[in-house]
């Protein structure tokens, strides 16, 4: 038996701006920090330990290339591997829902898509 494997791609947007002002802007980077945290745990709290699902961050991208500019926007990429259809129809319907939650606590908006079956 193999485990499927999809994706899910995700824009995290806040307003960015100019590290010496942090307070004037949303800063989307410590909230992806907070994010991939939240995948990380996602796995081993919501999904049953006889049907695992593995998750892994792949991508994270910044739209900035300059060492004095907050990000506008983060890219964020996951990798989701499941044995079961239970179990990845928890994943692509449970984990968008907290992200978003959680990234809209920060003022971001999230913006995902899953993928199904990558090659």
């Amino acid at each position: 038996m193999m485990a499927s494997v999809s994706a899910i791609r995700m824009t995290l947007r806040g307003t960015g701006g100019h590290a010496a002002f942090p307070h004037l802007s949303v800063d989307p980077v410590p909230v992806a920090a907070e994010l991939v945290l939240a995948v990380q745990s996602f796995a081993a709290r919501r999904v049953p330990a006889t049907d695992p699902a593995v998750i892994s961050v792949t991508r994270l991208r910044t739209d900035s290339d300059a060492g004095n500019v907050l990000a506008a926007s983060v890219e964020i990429e996951l990798n989701v591997r499941t044995l079961s259809r239970e179990t990845l129809a928890t994943v692509r319907e449970k984990l968008p829902q907290l992200l978003t939650a959680l990234a809209e606590a920060h003022g971001c908006t999230l913006e995902s898509e899953f993928i199904p079956r990558i090659r």
